[in-house]
C-alpha cells in the first residue's frame, strides 16, 4: 500500500473555489473550508478529469499489478450492461492484430476472439482496445502465457465513492490555514494523481 499526501493552504483562489465557484471562502471559518473539500461535489469534480472508468492488471507471480497510466493497452467502451462492471476481463495477444478476450459472469464463461483497434462486441458491452507498446505485451506473456493481462470496467460512481471514502484530510496549521490531505492505494502513481486533482 502506498500513501500520497500535500499540504493545501487555502486562500481566496483555492482549488475549492475554482471547482465549485464558491465565492470568499478565505472569509469562512477554517473547519468549513474543510468541509467543503470533504464534500462528495468536490471529490467527485475535482477527480473527473482523471481516468478512473477502467482499470488495468497484469497478472504477477504472488500478486497482480494495478497498471494505471503504464498499460501497454488502453480500452474503450461503450453499450455497456450493468452485470459486466467490476468484472476481469482477460486477454491474450496473438499476434498484433488480434486479441483473444474471456470473462466469466454467474459462473458463465465468454470468450471472444476481437480485431486490434476496431469495436468489437461481446455479450455484455462493445469494447475497442488500442495497443501502445507490444514489446512490454511480448515480455510479460513470455512470463504468463494464460491470461497475462485482464481489465476491469469501473462503474464510476462507485468508484467516486471509494476513493471519497479512502480521502483523509487534517488541518496542520489554523493560523497558516493549512491542511494535509492524505490518500492510500496499490498504485502510488493513482494515489499521487488523485492528491494534485485534489
Amino acid at each position: 500500500m502506498y500513501q500520497a499526501s500535500s499540504t493545501l493552504q487555502m486562500t481566496s483562489q483555492n482549488t475549492a473555489q475554482k471547482v465549485l465557484g464558491v465565492m470568499n471562502i478565505y472569509e469562512e471559518e477554517i473547519a468549513q473550508q474543510i468541509e467543503l473539500l470533504r464534500s462528495k461535489n468536490f471529490i467527485e469534480k475535482a477527480l473527473s478529469n482523471l481516468n478512473l472508468d477502467v482499470s488495468y492488471f497484469s497478472k504477477g507471480k504472488i500478486l497482480n499489478n494495478e497498471l494505471y497510466s503504464a498499460s501497454p493497452y488502453n480500452v474503450e467502451f461503450r453499450n455497456i450492461t450493468s452485470s459486466i462492471y467490476n468484472t476481469p476481463i482477460h486477454i491474450s495477444f496473438p499476434n498484433r492484430n488480434s486479441i483473444h478476450t474471456s470473462y466469466s459472469i454467474e459462473n458463465e464463461l465468454f470468450q471472444k476472439p476481437i480485431d486490434i483497434n476496431k469495436w468489437s462486441v461481446l455479450e455484455h458491452v462493445e469494447i475497442k482496445i488500442q495497443i501502445n507498446d507490444f514489446d512490454r505485451i511480448v515480455l510479460q506473456q513470455d512470463q504468463f502465457q494464460h491470461n497475462p493481462y485482464f481489465f476491469k470496467i469501473n462503474n464510476t460512481d462507485e468508484e467516486l465513492r471509494k476513493y471519497y471514502n479512502k480521502i483523509q484530510m487534517k488541518l496542520l496549521n489554523a493560523a497558516a490555514k493549512t491542511i494535509q490531505v492524505t490518500l492510500s492505494d496499490e498504485n502510488p502513481q493513482k494515489a499521487a494523481d488523485i492528491i494534485n486533482a485534489i
